[in-house]
């Protein structure tokens, strides 16, 4: 009765472990958007419902080119985001399978629901085929769903709703790595992988790293001699220069094809593709140059694209941040938690963060140095260490690279831990760690392979669940808990109606944490003037100081600058003495044209009691 189960494929079972939880989870909160009880459905990532907002944008009524993120910047005009299509076009999708007797604002958020089971289910499908060209010990599969449901940091960019763009992008940079791997790769693969990584830049400009980076592999095997590598680079840089062109006349008007734009796809990355394409031609012509010739014609080349590059677009080198509003870099960005640099996490953090990569590098290191008896053999070793070293780099500059460095990470786990549950399988016997664990007999193998394989999978789950212990010892968290505790009032009244019923449900304009903007698009009809968002340097310049003003007279001038209505005020994490919202947070008699606007308070969340003493406060500002 049971034979029909042996027939369904190890990948299978392997994907169904992760995606069927999530599954069950959506399949609970469906009919409970936008509220679950007493929790609002959804991330609390401002990015994921500003593209939610701007995907409603679209679909109402508004141009195929126009990105500007209507509402938002208020009085003045609304801010282009430099998010693309591509996601956009997914989500779209997801919502045109829903009945359209359901409200668009419910589709979407319940698409955004679906969003991570799809994009989970792709990565898993390209770790798996990285995994098969490394070992065909069917044991390697499994372990690599494991290691991903046991990465937190993984699940924070494919958790249930959320519809950011890091998860698509991790997916796409897994697939076209794969070709990598392969010994000698065939057009069709290196025109896939081409056209995998002219998407990824698409969504994002930060695929230009990686596309350096996989470049870069190439480059330096046929300066290393591989003839074959140069041609393998030609038609993966020409299809990627090509594709990226393609992309740039459906993303752009025609009016903006030639207009340079360093913060998302647009004409400059395209030419620094098509210069790439044609010194990686060059180097396809020379295939009996010396040594000598061929670091002369990298170095020469690489000098050339710099050179062409500033000639025709000199801001280029100032970095995709060229043209924003300085107080982005200066004030804004370093307080981004996710753009931090790894060492600026607490301890627990940084630790439970680096067991998996750290693990991963030695192995591969371990296997490069003594390939007749590693598990890997040399010329997968390389590639492994290599991009290991570099997704490794991005992270400890920024954390949110782990979307990139982490599914690599277990493509190198897998096969070894794969190895220790199935050591007699043809692919790997003869090979270490197999060897090592076929010297015990099966009781001996238990004992070792099953509380290693436990130790390792717990330990970072277990270190990331210390770190709130460890933060309250080392600094104390009451600050952070009153301003997290409030937002989360503040976002159950967004998403229940309470806001937009208290306020008339009129598009006025409320001055509130950049936390909550996004959402307050989302959900209501008022006017914000500045979410988390890079190209709102001038709005989140000017909400912030808000919270500095210690006196009642300025901050009537100040929010008449922005016409500002409404007031939702919570406590900030780093309370500036004398400021009036706080005051007036904290209780402090307001003045005449201030008038506060009651409200009932939402259910409190099962098991928190927080959320009593940090309540949002909101006024009503009259003139």
């Amino acid at each position: 009765m049971g034979g029909w189960i042996k027939r369904i494929p190890i990948s299978v079972i392997a994907i169904a472990l992760l995606i069927v939880p999530q599954l069950v989870m959506v399949l609970a909160k469906w009919h409970a958007v936008p509220m679950d009880g007493a929790m609002p459905t959804g991330p609390s990532d401002p990015d994921s419902w500003l593209r939610l907002t701007l995907v409603r944008d679209w679909l109402s009524g508004g141009g195929w080119f126009d990105h500007t993120v209507v509402n938002s910047n208020t009085p003045f005009a609304g801010i282009p985001s430099p998010w693309t299509r591509p996601l956009d076009l997914v989500i779209a999708g997801l919502v045109r399978l829903q009945p359209e007797t359901v409200d668009l604002s419910i589709r979407l958020a319940r698409a955004a629901l679906l969003l991570p089971i799809l994009w989970m289910t792709l990565l898993l499908l390209g770790i798996q085929r990285i995994v098969r060209t490394l070992t065909r010990a069917p044991a390697a599969v499994l372990m690599a769903s494991l290691f991903v449901a046991c990465m937190p940091m993984v699940w924070s960019y494919f958790g249930t709703g959320n519809a950011d763009h890091h998860a698509p992008l991790a997916v796409l940079f897994i697939w076209a790595l794969g070709v990598v791997f392969i010994p000698t790769p065939s057009r069709a693969q290196l025109v896939l992988s081409g056209l995998l990584l002219a998407m990824q830049l698409w969504i994002s400009f930060e695929a230009l790293i990686l596309i350096a980076a996989i470049y870069g592999w190439y480059g330096s095997r046929w300066l290393r001699g591989d003839t074959q590598a140069a041609r393998a680079l030609a038609m993966l840089a020409t299809t990627t220069a090509f594709a990226a062109a393609a992309a740039l006349l459906i993303e752009r008007g025609p009016t903006q094809w030639w207009l340079p734009v360093y913060d998302s796809i647009s004409v400059v990355y395209v030419f620094v593709l098509l210069m790439a394409a044609l010194l990686s031609g060059v180097m396809a012509a020379l295939p009996r140059a010396t040594l000598p010739a061929r670091c002369t014609l990298v170095a020469l080349g690489s000098a050339a694209i710099l050179g062409a590059l500033y000639g025709v677009y000199p801001l280029a080198l100032h970095g995709p941040m060229a043209g924003v509003d300085p107080y982005v870099l200066s004030d804004f960005l370093p307080r981004v938690a996710e753009a931090q640099p790894l060492h600026h996490s607490p301890l627990p953090t940084v630790l439970a963060m680096l067991l998996y990569p750290l693990v991963a590098l030695v192995l591969c290191a371990l296997a490069w140095a003594r390939p007749p008896s590693a598990f890997y053999t040399k010329p997968s070793a390389a590639p492994l260490l290599y991009f290991m070293a570099i997704t490794g780099l991005l992270f400890l500059g920024q954390v949110r690279w782990c979307y990139y460095l982490y599914p690599l990470t277990v493509a190198v786990l897998a096969p070894v831990f794969g190895a220790l549950f199935e050591p007699q399988h043809r692919a790997v016997r003869n090979l270490w760690p197999a060897t090592w664990i076929s010297r015990f007999n099966e009781s001996g193998q238990a004992k070792r392979r099953v509380p290693l394989l436990l130790i390792t999978l717990a330990l970072p789950l277990g270190l990331g669940l210390l770190t709130p212990q460890y933060e309250a010892y080392v600094k104390g968290t009451a600050a952070d808990t009153r301003s997290d505790a409030c937002e989360l009032t503040a976002r159950q009244l967004i998403h229940n109606g309470a806001l937009a019923d208290m306020t008339g449900n009129k598009p006025l304009t409320i001055l509130a944490s950049t936390n909550l903007g996004a959402e307050i698009l989302f959900w209501t009809k008022l006017r914000i003037v500045a979410s988390n968002y890079h190209r709102e340097g001038a709005g989140i310049h000017y909400v912030w100081d808000t919270f500095l003003i210690r006196d009642m007279a300025a901050l009537r001038t100040h929010l008449a600058q922005r016409q500002i209505n409404l007031l939702l005020l919570c406590p900030v994490k780093e309370p500036v003495a004398g400021s009036v919202l706080e005051a007036l947070q904290r209780g402090a008699r307001p003045p005449a044209w201030l008038k506060r606007l009651p409200y009932t308070m939402p259910p409190t969340p099962e098991g928190d009691d927080t959320v009593a003493g940090a309540a949002p406060v909101i006024f009503r500002v009259t003139r």
